[in-house]
This record gives C-alpha cells, structure tokens and sequence, in this order.
C-alpha cells in the first residue's frame, strides 16, 4: 500500500503532461504553466551517511520522499528571469545548506521558495512530533527560530501540491480587512 508522499507525487505526476509541465493557477489570479524536475533516488546508504556527518535524524515521511527522488524542483516557471521555484532539497543540499545559511544549529534546511526556507526542527522532532516543520527567511538571524508551520514533510508536500506552490500557511493570516487595505 502506498503511503502518503507515494500518492501525493504518483498523483501529481499523474496530472503533468509529457515534458513535466502543468498550468498552475495560484493566488490572486495568478496563472502558469511551470514545470518539475525530480532527482534520482537515494539510497538508504545515502541517507545513513548523512544522519552519521550530520548528527541530523531525517524524519520517516522525508525519508520515503528520498526514496523516491533525492530532490526536485517544483512549479518552474522558465519564462519569467529570475525564478522563485519550489527547490526540495537533496540530501547534498541541505549539507550545504546547512553551511550556507543562518539558522539556529538544530534546524536544517529542507525546502526554499525564493527567501523563503523550511526547515526541520530537530528539537520538535526528538520530542517525537508530528509537527516538526518551521518557516523561516533566508535573513532571519540564527537566534530565532522562525514560525512553526505544524506540520510533517508529508503533509507539507500534500498541501504544496494543493496549493500548486502558493505559500498556504500565509492564508489565514490574509483576512478581507487586510486584503481590501493593502490592494486598494
């Protein structure tokens, strides 16, 4: 039986034509045809090895995402310059990504959305919960933890693919005083 990360990606792949392209349409009437790029596997050596250099435990649903594809890039939109596509990191990512940004040393990167990052908090996950996800910028400083998104990588990846790369957690928080306000 599938498990969730299986059926999200079987589903989503299902529904790309045949050069990996999809019409996206998120916020705001905001329209696209993107394409994805999906990594090779990885192997459980692979992801032993990186546990072991790292000290970092890669969460069971993340870990059937690599079995899957060591990485991928979602909702690329080739036509506009500079890019913001959905990167899922590879496990060689978030080693450098680990190195490359700021952030607070019991979190690692998992995903970036343009200044965006997600990242795993291990703190979270060692006191074994479900809800281990955190939004961050690449620019906040490494003593904040950034917001906590309450959320597996599975669940992540399900309501990415929802919200066909639209960032969802910022919903709520966007009320019609806000919106009539801000787009006047």
């Amino acid at each position: 039986m599938e498990n969730l990360v299986e059926r999200v990606l079987h589903r989503f792949k299902s529904r790309l034509d045949d050069s990996n392209k999809i019409l996206i349409q998120r916020s705001l009437g905001y329209s696209a045809w993107c394409h994805c790029e999906f990594y090779q596997p990885a192997t459980m050596n692979e992801v032993n090895e990186f546990q072991e250099n790292t000290g970092f435990y890669i969460p069971g649903d993340h870990k059937d995402f690599f079995k899957i594809h060591n990485g991928a890039r979602l909702f690329v939109n080739s036509e506009v310059f500079d890019d913001p596509s959905w990167n899922i990191f590879s496990l060689e990512e978030i080693a450098s990504g680990i190195e490359d940004y700021s952030i607070p040393s019991h979190q690692y990167p998992m995903a970036k959305y343009d200044d965006v990052l997600i990242c795993i908090d291990s703190y979270s996950f060692k006191e074994q919960k479900r809800e281990y996800l955190c939004v961050r910028s690449i620019y906040t400083p490494p003593d904040h933890d950034g917001e906590m998104l309450n959320l597996s990588f599975e669940l992540f990846l399900d309501r990415l693919i929802v919200s066909q790369g639209d960032h969802f957690w910022d919903w709520p928080k966007i009320t019609s005083k806000i919106f009539y306000r801000n787009n006047k």
